[in-house]
């Protein structure tokens, strides 16, 4: 698979805390990762609370395993479809106290081609079948979302996803990419732990 062959051959290189989290425990190994998130009301904000808490907690725990010397805007970026959810994951580093929060690169992925990170969290955000046409954008043959292509494209060591599998799995190309973490033991549950 191109993706993990691209990504994983950069160490991680993390330290694992005494008594890890199983979120802890699968950042430190995993490239690639998919986190299933909670679906939401839909709402018309195009948001998801649940995942701009978990980009905080991975944020958090990144920092913890690289040490005193990681400068997490640098090395951390996050990428959204919506401005709202961008605003609220902002929102949630700050009220957090993570170190140089206003400057962690959270942005669509529009704006981070061109750019990558160490760490890519990508926040679907999506709550709702309809949904899914606002963050794909097909080539002429309807075989590769351009979008989601930039966006797996971004992590230089490590890609880690948030999203709603049953919303996602709406659309196959979705629904192949968390099969295909789901079979390499790079799937979380939250719910389910």
């Amino acid at each position: 698979h191109l993706l993990s062959d691209r990504i994983q051959t950069q160490p991680l290189e993390l330290t694992l805390p005494d008594a890890p989290s199983a979120l802890e425990t699968a950042l430190s190994k995993e490239h690639i990762l998919f986190i299933n998130s909670t679906r939401e009301k839909i709402t018309t904000d195009k948001t998801n609370h649940a995942e701009s808490k978990l980009v905080g907690d991975i944020v958090e725990a990144l920092i913890k395993m690289n040490g005193s010397d990681f400068a997490p805007h640098k090395k951390i970026g996050v990428i959204t479809p919506f401005r709202n959810q961008r605003g609220m994951i902002r929102q949630e580093l700050l009220e957090r106290n993570i170190p140089f929060a206003q400057d962690i690169l959270i942005d669509t992925v529009e704006s981070f081609q061109g750019s990558e990170k160490d760490h890519i969290i990508i926040s679907f955000s999506v709550n709702d079948p309809s949904q899914l046409k606002l963050i794909t954008e097909w080539n002429e043959n309807h075989t590769v979302d351009r979008k989601l292509n930039v966006a797996l494209t971004r992590a230089k060591k490590q890609l880690i996803m948030l999203g709603n599998e049953a919303v996602l799995s709406h659309e196959k190309v979705y629904g192949n990419l968390i099969e295909y973490c789901r079979s390499n033991d790079q799937y979380i549950n939250p719910q389910k732990q």
